[in-house]
Parts: C-alpha cells; sequence; structure tokens
C-alpha cells in the first residue's frame, strides 16, 4: 500500500457507526435480534479504494485555512442511494467555527458523493461515516 494510501486511512476514516448514533440514541433499540453486525476492515482493498474517492472528492472542496493548523474537525454523515447527503453532524468541532463551517461547507459541495461498490451498500447506506478534516491532509 502507498504511503499516501496510509495516511488517508488515519486522517479520513471512514467509520460504520449506526444511524441512531449519529442521531444521539441508544444504539441498542435498534437492533434487531437476527441482525448480522456487519465489519468491514481498514485494509479492505475495495474498502480503501472508496475512501480515497471519497476523501479526494472532499478535499477538492475544502478550503484550510490558516487558523485551522492545529485543529481538526469530524464529521458524521450519511449519504443515500443517489450519493446526495441525507444526514450530516458534527462530532468534533474546533475552536475556529470558521474551521468547521469550511468542512461542512467542503461536504455538500462535493455532492453527490461517489456511491460504495456492492460489498460496502449496507454499512455505507444504513450505518454512515465519519469524514476528519485535519489540515495536514491538505499538503
Amino acid at each position: 500500500m502507498k504511503p499516501r494510501s496510509m495516511l488517508a486511512l488515519q486522517l479520513i476514516s471512514l467509520i460504520l457507526l449506526s444511524s441512531n448514533v449519529m442521531a444521539g440514541k441508544n444504539n441498542k433499540a435498534a437492533v434487531k435480534e437476527n441482525a448480522i453486525p456487519k465489519h468491514v476492515s481498514v485494509t479492505d482493498p475495495e474498502y480503501v479504494k472508496y475512501n480515497e474517492m471519497i476523501r479526494s472528492k472532499i478535499m477538492q472542496e475544502w478550503v484550510a485555512l490558516p487558523e485551522c493548523s492545529s485543529d481538526k474537525t469530524k464529521i458524521a454523515l450519511m449519504i443515500d442511494k443517489s450519493g446526495n447527503i441525507s444526514q450530516v453532524k458534527f462530532v468534533d468541532k474546533t475552536e475556529h467555527e470558521k474551521c468547521n463551517e469550511m468542512a461542512m461547507n467542503a461536504i455538500y459541495k462535493a455532492a453527490p458523493l461517489p456511491l460504495p461498490p456492492k460489498s460496502l451498500e449496507a454499512e455505507v447506506f444504513e450505518e454512515g461515516f465519519f469524514i476528519e478534516f485535519d489540515r495536514a491532509m491538505k499538503k
């Protein structure tokens, strides 16, 4: 794996989470008795490729301001089956509101986002993912 790809995996994580977590609800309430949780390794080749597509598209739209140099913003989001943003929520904000705003704007400007491969559809459409904005990603 290329060093840049590894950096991308470390800096922007498509970490799967339930839509209930995004809504701030108790995760156990939504689990079906016969549901089998899906897990995708961050080293899975399809995951790595999809991660890079998402990261690249959003980073093209992100304006990393100088005052954001040491801060990180983390946003949880879900997309629909057309790649449009269906839910979005700050997980971690910086103290600089403009940095937070620029991160959120990048997500909306990048939409529609690339659709996932079939093997990742359930996780992406039903679980969602995190996007982490770190100025080091723009280098």
